[in-house]
């Protein structure tokens, strides 16, 4: 009978009706090929429980974190309530004393004789029977007023609410300066709250992305979207001329990368495209150089991360961990010289900081000159006079200038400068959304 070989699919004369293969050869050729096809499978598979665990503990931690923020946003609301509280009864007890002390100003108003008329009149013994002074004082009543020695007892008394007013009215005024110091800690604990709820909705955006990605099919290979080796840009002589006829004829590299951070940044050219980070110590240029990683390795980029601040610490894993960045290259220490080497290998090189390299200001343009189709992302330290450090040509050279900036607990990157038409926005890293937009 003649029957189709499964592996090369040519007729063959069979002996037997089970028969697949044409010849021994076929039937090596299968076995290996199934066997590379069963390989495959166990790699694939092995990857996706590396990455359900991976993915699972990131969730788990947070998930922690969320349940440790609303208990830091529950405390927040208790302690507000406290303070609330504790102004009412302030605010009682205010009343209460301002009603004690403007008793006691209007009786250091009175005259004598109005004092001691209303306040100090006794009964009065004389041969062991009582005799009250009449309501109306009269002459009489006032030389009995004098020689019992009541303007001694009414200056006495005088004396006494004398300092009783100024004790009152430093009541009064503890009082308000504490509840105006409470009212001050109600905001304070109301910028927590809005903080923890802004970190909340961010970590909801990670556990869906991280979700979706579960169910997303595992590549052993994933395609480079990036590579620089495949750039569309001709490779030019930019000292030689050409016509506009050429430049007209053209490719270029141009993107945007996904997300609100990516319309942040603007609608980029990948020719001699760098970003200068700038910002005071704790805004967040760490924080913003990972979210920006992160942008990159998710287009497709290769990305290599320069941690030259932190090392490769446990912040520094932190980091990675919180931004999803475990799709690059680390590492904490390097020279000029290594880092021009990296250049050649990487679509993308993030460097914190720049100053680490003991590099010449002219060395980051010369950089980009050098490698134009290597994206840098480099991080500048102010100094004391609140400049970049490293020179204002740096500002100038870099295609994009981002200073990062902390405003009431916030972390925000406002764009001071960008060639792909977001100058002026501003970016909040905590909740990522686009806080202002000038066109």
């Amino acid at each position: 009978m003649r029957l189709n070989c499964i592996m090369c699919g040519k007729g063959f004369e069979a002996t037997r009706s089970d028969a697949k293969y044409c010849s021994n050869s076929c039937k090596t050729k299968y076995s290996q090929q199934n066997k590379k096809v069963k390989e495959k499978e166990e790699i694939i598979k092995a990857e996706r429980e590396k990455r359900d665990k991976e993915i699972i503990e990131q969730i788990r931690k947070i998930e922690n974190e969320n349940d440790t923020l609303r208990l830091n946003i529950n405390t927040c609301e208790n302690a507000i309530t406290q303070y609330k509280n504790e102004n009412v009864e302030l605010r009682i007890e205010n009343e209460d004393t301002s009603k004690v002390l403007s008793q006691n100003e209007r009786i250091l108003r009175m005259s004598d004789v109005q004092i001691f008329n209303s306040y100090l009149r006794q009964p009065m013994f004389s041969n062991s029977k009582m005799q009250v002074l009449e309501p109306t004082i009269d002459y009489s009543a006032l030389q009995q007023y004098d020689i019992f020695g009541y303007r001694e007892r009414i200056e006495a008394s005088k004396n006494y609410l004398r300092l009783q007013v100024n004790n009152l009215k430093t009541d009064i005024k503890a009082n308000e300066e504490t509840i105006k110091l409470n009212e001050d800690k109600q905001q304070s604990e109301l910028s927590k709250i809005k903080r923890y709820e802004t970190q909340i909705k961010t970590n909801m955006k990670r556990l869906t992305n991280l979700d979706n990605h579960r169910f997303t099919q595992v590549e052993t290979k994933p395609e480079i979207k990036g590579n620089f080796q495949n750039s569309n840009r001709p490779k030019i002589d930019p000292n030689k001329s050409i016509s506009a006829a050429e430049l007209m004829n053209m490719e270029f590299d141009v993107f945007t990368l996904d997300g609100v951070l990516g319309e942040f940044l603007g609608n980029l050219e990948r020719y001699m495209l760098s970003f200068a980070l700038t910002g005071d110590s704790g805004a967040g240029k760490s924080h913003f150089s990972f979210q920006m990683a992160n942008l990159f390795i998710e287009y497709g980029f290769s990305v290599k991360y320069f941690s030259l601040e932190m090392g490769l610490s446990r912040n520094t894993k932190n980091l990675i961990e919180k931004y999803g960045c475990t799709n690059m290259d680390i590492v904490g220490k390097t020279s000029l010289g290594k880092f021009r080497q990296d250049a050649k290998k990487y679509d993308v090189l993030i460097i914190d900081s720049f100053g680490k390299l003991r590099a010449k200001p002219d060395d980051f343009d010369r950089l980009r000159h050098d490698f134009p189709n290597t994206i840098f992302v480099s991080i500048f330290q102010k100094t004391t006079a609140g400049t970049m450090r490293g020179g204002a040509s740096i500002k100038f050279d870099s295609s994009a200038t981002i200073d990062i900036q902390l405003r009431d607990g916030e972390r925000i990157a406002v764009m001071q400068k960008n060639r792909y038409g977001t100058q002026g926005w501003e970016y909040s890293i905590m909740s990522d959304e686009i806080t202002k937009r000038k066109e």
